[in-house]
Formats: C-alpha cells, structure tokens, sequence
C-alpha cells in the first residue's frame, strides 16, 4: 500500500487555457491536458455568481460553450480535481474572459447602380460595432471600407467599369 500525504494529491493548475474558436453564438475553449488532475470543471461568471457548467474527464483538452448572446463578454474558469476516498481535491483554478462575435450581417443587397458605382446597403445590425466592405479583386477579397459607425447602414463604391461584374461582401 502506497500512502501519500494529501499535498502530494492536489492537482497542478491547467496551463494554455485560452479558446480556440469563437461565433456569435458559441465559444470553444481549450487548455492543455492536465496528467495530474483525474477531471475538470468548467465554471461561468454570470449574475453576480459562478455556476458549474461542465465536468470533463482528464483527457478531455476543449469544451464548446453554446447559448451564448453576440457581441458580449464572458467569463470561464478550469477547475482541475482528483478523486480520492474523501472526495474531490481541487487544483488551483485559472480564468479567461472571451467575448462573442457579433451576428451576422443581414438584408446585405444593393439599391443603386450607376455606369461606375453601386450603392450597397444592409440592415443594421444591433450587435456590431462597425462594418468592413470587401470587393473581390484579382483572385482575393480585399477589404475596401471600414465603417466605425454602427448605424451606417449603407456605402457607396465608386470608380467602377461599366459592364463588368463586381462582388461584395460585408463584415
């Protein structure tokens, strides 16, 4: 029989907690794995408290976060733990704090055209904080404006061809 004192037991604190993919509606969040932690707790910030959202097993290293609104911050804590015949030991927790990506962009279409500029507009967009205007030139998009404004909800492109085919896309 193998005795270890009980400071032998807490598990090292998980390294490389960050995320690794984020929408306006999901946050996947990754670490390192942790060889001396049998599990992890995954723990949200929200109204005033931490909740418990997730428990995980050891070789477990990402966890995708889902029902979360655009354009808002959010705060995660990783909780490494071993079981032992007493229970849980706890690890020193880590936090990240990430925010969310804004929805995307609707109604994006054009409402004039002349023999050199189109006039694109969109509907606005209440989890944005800005736009950015891309053209597809030469094989790559490039990006044409970047709009600061969160009510503006159209741009005008000038010095175009006539006859020729343009797209747009915005951000």
């Amino acid at each position: 029989i193998t005795l270890y004192a009980r400071w032998e037991m807490i598990p090292h604190k998980v390294s490389g907690f960050t995320y690794s993919d984020r929408t306006s509606n999901t946050i996947t969040l990754k670490w390192n794995q942790n060889t001396s932690a049998d599990r992890y707790e995954i723990w949200q910030y929200g109204n005033g408290k931490w909740t418990n959202i997730k428990e995980l097993t050891s070789y477990m290293v990402s966890y995708t976060v889902t029902g979360l609104d655009a354009s808002t911050s959010y705060q995660f804590m990783i909780v490494p733990y071993r079981m032992v015949w007493e229970g849980k030991v706890y690890g020193g927790s880590v936090t990240k704090t990430v925010k969310t990506l804004p929805s995307k962009v609707s109604g994006f279409t054009y409402n004039a055209c002349t023999s050199n500029s189109v006039s694109l507009k969109w509907t606005k967009n209440a989890s944005a904080d800005g736009y950015e205007i891309w053209q597809y030139k030469s094989g790559s998009w490039t990006k044409i404006k970047t709009i600061t404004n969160k009510t503006t909800i159209s741009y005008k492109v000038n010095n175009l061809k006539s006859s020729v085919n343009y797209n747009f896309k915005i951000r």
